[in-house]
């Protein structure tokens, strides 16, 4: 099979479910279409590195990730995501660590990127060095035992919204 045909033959099998893998970050279609166009064509030129045998649908959704970083960097909205250091140490927490979890780690920023702002404090807080959960209850006037709390419920939400995100993606 020709280096063309093989491309075209994993792209297409799974275009439906990357581009609602990139609806998950960019809501707004117009964009959402832009950004698949983007990774489509940066796969095509990076399919040499692509290894065979391989998640082709994982390796795609690195790429599409990347892209989503570029356009929000682009438009300057880049807030409502979470840089990748970041995601990763709290992907940790729930148990992602190998290259296949690559999709829990995409679902998970989309998940928290609903998160509202002051929730969205919490987790930085929680996973940022140097800042401990007594000091963030302390400056936003929270008993410590609220935001344990509240903590708790956050991750409950955020394995939800991981689970619906993944099987989502999954029917495409």
């Amino acid at each position: 099979m020709q280096k063309k045909d093989e491309f075209l033959k994993l792209f297409l099998d799974c275009n439906n479910r990357l581009y609602c893998y990139i609806l998950t970050f960019v809501p707004n279609k117009s964009e959402a279409d832009d950004v698949l166009q983007d990774s489509a064509l940066l796969m095509w030129e990076k399919f040499d590195n692509y290894e065979k045998g391989t998640n082709f649908f994982s390796w795609a959704c690195t790429v599409a990730r990347n892209k989503v970083f570029e356009h929000y960097r682009s438009k300057k909205r880049f807030s409502n995501l979470i840089d990748n250091e970041l995601l990763e140490d709290i992907g940790s927490n729930f148990g992602f660590s190998s290259q296949q979890e690559n999709l829990k780690l995409s679902a998970l920023n989309g998940c928290i990127s609903k998160l509202s702002d002051n929730d969205k404090g919490l987790i930085k807080a929680r996973f940022t060095k140097g800042t401990s959960l007594k000091n963030f209850a302390r400056d936003t006037e929270r008993s410590i035992n609220t935001v344990y709390k509240r903590m708790a419920y956050i991750y409950t939400m955020l394995e939800s919204c991981i689970e619906r995100t993944l099987k989502q993606w999954e029917q495409g």
